[in-house]
């Protein structure tokens, strides 16, 4: 293997296993050859672009059953094919046959260990590598002849030279480079030292080593470690991080990000034929979303100084402008697509549906380490970590906005039909993109609006709630420099904040109120999920939901809600085959506590296979196996119900009932009559629900959260005299009212009527 007519010959012929034994030539050759693969003519590139891509591939598949002593110089190997990949990324040749996808992959794998392509990957690359031209091995002309007269005489010598040369290599490995320990103990299952051995005591480079069987977890652990050492040497970092702002499609998202940043405008695909156009190009952004996963999953984050701060944070944040944008459309195709046991999706929708997925899921796993990184490092902050919360949360809460407040007007681009509300509440933008956003000062009703709520959506509002939870934590510790009860209007000019400038809590928190109707947007979020939530369980249900469903007859699968959930004055002419008031006097007198119970939380359910040609898409960017699906399953409705439950109990604690009195104030003057329809449908809904269904364990955790929830609404005189009777009115309870009552009251709507007695009466 000391020609490149046998090396080709080797890497065509070898897969799917490369034999071990040709690895100690197959090494020397490319440690020979350095200068011949990074320098070249160009008439070549093809070959050695090629043959880095197979032979990283053959390496990383054998990093696992590597003896010690060949790690030295298969390590030293995998440098050349490291340096080669780092300057065709950082400079692009066009006659290069691999593509900066496949180089990052590649890289990645050389510090990742284990086989790096997949099957289908190779048998490309193998076929693109049997018809091109072989470059001359000028190094072994000469020794060709003389090789060939003496090969009978010299075969037992060279026996006994490469015995030599093992043996030698094998004395000398211990003055080879040594891996830091951090990467043995990495992988505790290698170690003798326990689990739970502190960090103090595996610091000795030669106790390690030592120690160390020759097990194929460990080696592979030393050639990871070792290929990473010479990534950063090489300035690695700084080439895959720069490769990461130079991508095409998530420089656009990057540059949407710094104008909604300014105040400029904050551009989502609002209308149906802009979600179309955007979910065509998901293939081409997933890949570069996969590009910047991949790299941001290897050490390269620090050291975080300010300028790599901000790059970093840029590119972070433009990923999670894609995926809201991705949300954003996927809510649009499914507000009118139709929907039902009978109306199946096809392929192609499948897969952009699943991509959508995966580039949401591939995001927020990045999100996460970038933010876990900034917390430890000793050169950002607290601050940096908490502003990073700010930015996040803002751009996830503004994109959250522009769906809520989706209309089919909107959607349609019918100018005939306008939103409801005042020209400020429509915040619609001309151009490529369409700019949307919830109204800040009224919010649609519960019966005028539609559950347009994608399961990507959902993960990112999950993400949200989750991010507001520090800050507003943090304000509870710091506390407030001024008191006030109410913001005043919402603005839309950006939130102009930086990610090293130096706020208070409060500073953060205002400015993020200001930007964005916090209490309002949480509220209608609330309602939304569970007028999903509700869509789903009934469709799973089967002959009641598609009674349902076959009675609309509007293009929105969701629009059965208006009819279904708007009123109860439907409610007394059900069926009339039941005693009178047998069924209200059994609900009035069962024990209210036995309906509340606590159940355990419900777990977010798993993402389940995806259509066709799965399992390239699931290679090119699959879950880490340590990393939870943020995306739920869009067939289930247990995502939406742990969203309507988490929203819930954030809007009760850290909101309504807030330890800062600026934020309790703030979040009970908010609060409206279309709020208080908001509650009110929401209690009848689930009221309807539990009755039909006796015990579900989601339901019965929300009307836990809710029966807590009304009861500070009373309770803590959020509500006016006149908003209480209002929500009584509703409920369909009011004392007040001349109108007859229902013959089917309710549990939880009686519950509201007493919290309201009980309450003026002291």
């Amino acid at each position: 293997c000391q020609t490149w007519s046998s090396v080709k010959n080797l890497l065509t012929n070898s897969y799917p296993i490369f034999n071990k034994n040709d690895l100690p030539d197959f090494t020397n050759l490319i440690i020979q050859r350095e200068q011949e693969i990074l320098h070249h003519n160009e008439e070549f590139e093809a070959f050695y672009s090629l043959f880095v891509a197979l032979a990283t591939d053959a390496l990383c598949s054998l990093s696992g059953s590597l003896s010690k002593t060949s790690l030295f110089q298969v390590s030293a190997a995998s440098k050349v094919l490291l340096s080669f990949l780092l300057n065709r990324l950082e400079t692009p040749n066009r006659l290069c046959v691999v593509t900066p996808k496949y180089i990052m992959i590649l890289i990645s794998g050389l510090c990742r260990g284990g086989q790096c392509l997949s099957r289908s990957d190779v048998v490309t690359f193998t076929c693109l590598f049997k018809p091109v031209d072989v470059p001359p091995d000028t190094t072994t002309v000469d020794a060709a002849p003389r090789q060939k007269d003496s090969e009978k005489s010299k075969e037992k010598r060279l026996q006994r030279l490469d015995t030599q040369k093992d043996l030698f290599d094998q004395m000398t490995s211990v003055f080879a480079d040594t891996p830091i320990p951090t990467a043995l103990t990495s992988s505790p299952k290698t170690e003798i030292v326990s689990i739970d051995t502190p960090e103090s005591e595996q610091k000795s480079p030669v106790t390690t080593l030592a120690q160390s069987p020759d097990t194929l977890d460990n080696s592979g652990e030393i050639f990871n470690q070792n290929n990473i050492e010479s990534l950063l040497s090489m300035n690695g970092a700084e080439i895959l991080l720069g490769a990461c702002t130079q991508l095409t499609f998530l420089s656009k998202y990057m540059q949407r990000y710094k104008d909604a940043l300014n105040g400029t405008a904050f551009l989502l695909p609002g209308t149906l034929s802009q979600a179309l156009t955007m979910r065509n190009g998901y293939q081409f952004l997933l890949t570069e979303v996969c590009d910047v996963w991949r790299a941001f999953s290897l050490p390269i984050l620090e050291p975080l100084t300010p300028n790599r701060l901000k790059t970093i944070v840029e590119v972070t944040l433009g990923c999670l402008f894609a995926a809201v944008s991705v949300a954003t459309a996927d809510s649009v195709v499914n507000a009118v697509k139709p929907s039902g046991p009978s109306q199946a999706s096809g392929a192609k929708d499948e897969e952009m549906d699943s991509q959508g997925h995966t580039i949401v899921q591939k995001t927020l796993e990045i999100f996460n380490w970038v933010s876990s990184a900034i917390k430890t490092s000793t050169r950002a902050g607290g601050s940096v970590a908490q502003n990073l919360n700010l930015l996040a949360a803002w751009e996830s809460l503004e994109g959250l906005q522009g769906i809520l407040a989706l209309t089919p007007a909107v959607i349609l681009e019918r100018k005939e039909l306008k939103p409801k509300g005042t020209a400020d509440q429509r915040k619609e933008q001309s151009g490529t993109s369409t700019a949307v956003s919830a109204a800040p000062g009224r919010p649609p009703s519960g019966k005028g609006s539609h559950p347009f709520l994608s399961v990507t959506a959902v993960a990112l509002a999950t993400n949200a709630i989750q991010l507001l939870i520090p800050l507003l934590e943090d304000l509870n510790i710091e506390g407030a420099e001024e008191t006030v009860t109410t913001l005043g209007p919402v603005t839309s000019a950006g939130l102009g904040v930086d990610i090293l400038d130096s706020l208070t809590a409060w500073g953060r928190v205002k400015a993020l109120f200001q930007a964005v109707s916090v209490p309002d947007l949480v509220i209608q979020l609330m309602s939304t999920a569970f007028k999903k939530a509700v869509y789903l369980k009934r469709l799973k249900q089967g002959s009641d939901s598609q009674e349902t469903i076959s009675s609309s007859s509007t293009s929105d699968s969701n629009t059965f809600y208006e009819d279904d959930f708007s009123t109860s004055e439907g409610s007394s002419e059900e069926d009339d085959s039941e005693p009178i008031l047998g069924q209200w006097l059994d609900e009035a007198l069962s024990p209210y506590e036995s309906s509340t119970a606590t159940p355990p939380p419900p777990q977010r359910p798993k993402v389940e296979g995806m259509a066709g040609g799965e399992s390239k898409r699931q290679r090119e960017a699959s879950v880490g196996s340590g990393s939870p699906n943020f995306v739920p399953d869009k067939m289930e409705p247990e995502g939406f119900i742990a969203l309507v439950s988490s929203v819930m109990n954030f809007f009760n604690v850290y909101l309504l009932t807030s330890r800062n009195a600026n934020i309790s104030a703030i979040s009970r003057s908010s609060i409206t009559q279309d709020h208080v329809t908001m509650f009110a449908q929401l209690t009848k809904d689930l009221d309807k629900e539990c009755a039909r269904l006796e015990s579900d364990k989601g339901y019965a955790s929300i009307a836990l959260v809710l029966a807590r929830l009304n009861h500070n609404l009373i309770a803590s005189s959020c509500l006016s005299s006149q908003l209480q009777d209002y929500y009584l009115g509703v409920l369909g309870v009011s004392p007040f009212n001349t109108d007859p009552w229902s013959l089917t009251v309710h549990p939880r709507s009686l519950a509201v009527l007493v919290s309201v007695v009980l309450h003026r009466q002291q």
